[in-house]
């Protein structure tokens, strides 16, 4: 907003300064017709070059004059620059060389004649419209730069909604790809945890039929109790109890009775 109100002020000042030029150009067409008016009342020789230089200055703004021949350019060019341009601006001037330097007359002597009030007139009229088309022409070409941009602009803000779009849904497959392997990870640690659990059951169980059976004093189930329980916490096997042989009374009787009959 702030470069469209800098480029308007640009506008109005060109055409504050064309208007002005045309001003002081009528002032000094004026005095021009006064002189050529008395010049002709005399048999008075043709005038040379110089003198319609001279005479042709005052049609133009003397520093703008000043400046242009300052920086180089001859003074018919810079003359005929200026006029051209209404003396509205040296950008304006050497625009105008830059378009016309090419020409076949551009460094010919600048036709000097009276104009009549018509004329006078006329050439106002379109140096007037020089300055609405100069305007009209920034502005189209403002508008076309502008509509230049909002294509970029947009060509940007379709880019970043594609990107935005692109991440958006690589997030929602990564998180996906996470929960799956948060849910695995529970269910292995479920499946471990039902394990160990069943471990420490056969685990307390087993300790319950040792201490059972070393009550009863059973040492082979002691010894099958104790050789699961090593085999299921990976302790070391216990020692295979002897078997002992015992005589009941009435064997001791029988052996006995046998040996009295022989």
């Amino acid at each position: 907003m702030k470069d469209d109100d800098d480029e308007d002020e640009d506008d109005e000042e060109l055409k504050k300064a064309m208007e002005l030029s045309l001003k002081e150009e009528e002032g000094d067409d004026m005095t021009d017709d006064n002189n050529d008016e008395e010049e002709k009342k005399g048999d008075e020789p043709q005038m040379s070059d110089e003198e319609k230089l001279a005479l042709i200055e005052k049609s133009v703004k003397p520093d703008l004059l000043q400046m242009m021949l300052d920086m180089g350019f001859p003074k018919i060019r810079a003359l005929k620059s200026l006029i051209e341009t209404g003396s509205a601006s040296i950008e304006a001037a050497t625009e105008w060389l830059d378009q016309h330097q090419n020409d076949e007359d551009i460094d010919k002597m600048i036709e000097f004649t009276i104009e009549t009030d018509e004329q006078k007139r006329e050439r106002i009229e379109k140096q007037k419209q020089k300055v609405k088309d100069m305007i009209e022409m920034k502005k189209k070409l403002r508008a076309k730069e502008e509509k230049k941009k909002e294509r970029e602009r947009e060509k940007k803000r379709r880019e970043l909604g594609r990107k935005a779009h692109e991440a958006n849904r690589n997030w929602a497959d990564t998180k996906r790809q996470l929960e799956k392997e948060k849910e695995k990870a529970e269910k292995k640690r479920v499946k471990e945890e039902k394990k160990r659990m069943k471990k420490l059951l056969k685990i307390d169980k087993l300790q319950r039929h040792i201490e059972q059976a070393e009550r009863r004093g059973d040492e082979e189930a002691l010894f099958k109790y104790k050789s699961d329980l090593a085999k299921l916490t990976g302790g070391s096997a216990p020692k295979e109890p002897v078997k002992a042989t015992t005589t009941t009374n009435t064997q001791k009787k029988k052996r006995n009775y046998r040996r009295l009959s022989n």
